[in-house]
């Protein structure tokens, strides 16, 4: 059967392939998810079972502000931009640009604007579990770079207990939007890779 010059056949096969697509997108969501959920689990965990603070050979308790401060080494970020998939990060007229996946770039994308999904991402999923064991994302640093890779830690507190996360630095950003979460850049890092955006 003909319909305006399209084969219902065609038409079936159509939508079968959209159905395929829908399956992947989706079940690509949910493996992101999935893993997501399972470190911010981790984190659960180990706040609550972490031993206490970080105490250093000192002796002396310190907390997570003492453990990081803004300093000359580490400046907090006043550029911060999507474009695509592309993230430009950095302070002042030098600025770090690299480039990301859609779904992180979409998240960062949706944080700067202060809007949210449809459904909840995962980083949505993060926010409300450290809110909901009291855990406070603290500071994010991009600190360095490997072969490959941007490097970026984020520090969470739950009371006294202090923990710093190795983190990829597009899931750190998305996060410190939602929470919230000052974004430090290692000064060092910014003079040797930045680039002039003014």
């Amino acid at each position: 059967m003909l319909l305006h010059g399209v084969s219902t056949g065609q038409i079936i096969q159509e939508r079968k392939g959209d159905d395929v697509a829908k399956r992947k997108k989706n079940g690509g969501e949910w493996v992101a998810f999935g893993l997501v959920f399972l470190v911010v689990l981790g984190i659960v965990w180990l706040a609550v079972n972490y031993p206490a603070e970080r105490v250093p050979e000192s002796g002396v308790t310190i907390s997570a502000q003492q453990y990081f401060s803004p300093s000359e080494e580490f400046r907090e970020q006043n550029v911060l931009r999507i474009d695509g998939t592309t993230i430009t990060i950095g302070r002042g007229c030098t600025a770090i640009v690299a480039d990301t996946s859609t779904e992180r770039a979409e998240a960062i994308a949706l944080a700067l604007e202060n809007k949210t999904s449809e459904r909840p991402t995962a980083w949505d999923g993060w926010v409300s579990t450290l809110r909901t064991f009291n855990i406070t994302f603290e500071a994010m640093t991009m600190w360095g770079r490997s072969a490959d890779a941007y490097l970026a830690n984020a520090i969470f507190r739950s009371g006294s207990n202090v923990l710093e996360l190795d983190m990829k630095p597009s899931d750190a950003i998305a996060l410190a939007l939602r929470t919230r979460t000052p974004i430090y850049l290692n000064m060092t890092l910014l003079r040797e890779v930045g680039v002039n955006i003014c």
